[in-house]
């Protein structure tokens, strides 16, 4: 499936103009959306020191919080207390 050349382009965008902002970068190894492989280009391209990025086994897409709660609030708390 994964996202067309438009779409990603709109994301990288996005992403960009977030980089003076701290965020948590979380996505699913089984996101079948976003690839992994795209993720991993785009946070490496584009991140920040501000950036921590968060990987969920077995998350599919927009679902990695439900899957791995714990390791989500855990890695939300690393980056609250990075700030």
């Amino acid at each position: 499936q994964g996202v067309s050349l438009a779409q990603g382009a709109q994301v990288y965008g996005a992403l960009y103009a977030l980089r003076s902002r701290p965020l948590l970068w979380v996505h699913g190894d089984a996101d079948d959306v976003i690839r992994r492989q795209d993720a991993g280009l785009w946070f490496h391209l584009l991140r920040s020191a501000r950036w921590q990025a968060y990987r969920v086994r077995g998350g599919v897409h927009v679902r990695s919080a439900q899957t791995d709660p714990e390791g989500v609030r855990a890695a939300m708390r690393g980056l609250l207390a990075s700030l």
